[in-house]
């Protein structure tokens, strides 16, 4: 079910074309079935309010770069929370939010909160520093408590902080950047061709040769 506001229509175990002196009564289920046509369904019983992601969206980020996106959906709220699952390479699929899978250890900060800038159709979120190329599944969890159902946690509820709760799929998230820790042998002299294998590279990228050891941020490095 997408997030929203919906109505709850409820059916007292009536027939609507049973005779009304016995429309209510179950000693002949073959003859009448009850709840099943549309009008049979009488009365509204309340309101059903359904918070989360909207789903579907699609985030990319760069490995050992600051990540962060919006989420879209129903009644956002600051206490929300996501949390980035791993993808599984013997599998070749992301696992499913469902699941409670764990955090994946390749962010610095996998569970995040919102920042609390956002409102009840966007939050922001920062998952701190993609450290392996991937792709991999962000998780929403929607100011939830799995130990309080059917209410809506207060302040002081423990919300969001087990992997069950994260219950529903915001988006993908892609973590473009190639394989660290390759030995790539040139000879002094002669041409130099180097092959990055990676994830999500582009025709775009750029490759920089740096002091052994030295940082690849730093901008006295190159040699």
């Amino acid at each position: 079910m997408l997030g929203g506001s919906y109505s709850a229509c409820y059916c007292a175990d009536f027939e609507a074309n049973a005779p009304r002196s016995n429309y209510f009564d179950s000693a002949d289920p073959l003859l009448y079935t009850t709840c099943d046509a549309d009008n049979e369904f009488t009365h509204p019983a309340g309101v059903v309010v359904v918070r989360g992601a909207d789903g579907g969206q699609h985030f990319e980020c760069v490995k050992n770069a600051s990540c962060s996106f919006t989420v879209t959906g129903y009644s956002l709220n600051k206490a929300d929370g996501v949390q980035v699952i791993p993808y599984d390479y013997r599998l070749q699929f992301a696992p499913t939010c469902t699941a409670g899978t764990p955090a994946t250890p390749y962010f610095t900060e996998a569970r995040s909160g919102a920042l609390g800038s956002g409102s009840g159709v966007v939050q922001i979120f920062q998952v701190g520093i993609g450290e392996i190329q991937n792709t991999y599944t962000v998780c929403y969890c929607a100011r939830f408590d799995k130990d309080v159902w059917g209410v809506l946690p207060t302040s002081g509820t423990a919300m969001c902080d087990e992997d069950v709760e994260f219950s529903h799929q915001a988006a993908t998230l892609v973590v473009r950047g190639g394989i660290s820790d390759e030995l790539y042998r040139c000879h002094r002299g002669s041409p130099c061709v180097i092959t990055v294998s990676g994830w999500a590279l582009q025709s775009t990228d750029r490759l920089r040769v740096v002091a052994y050891g030295a940082s690849c941020k730093s901008i006295a490095s190159s040699v």
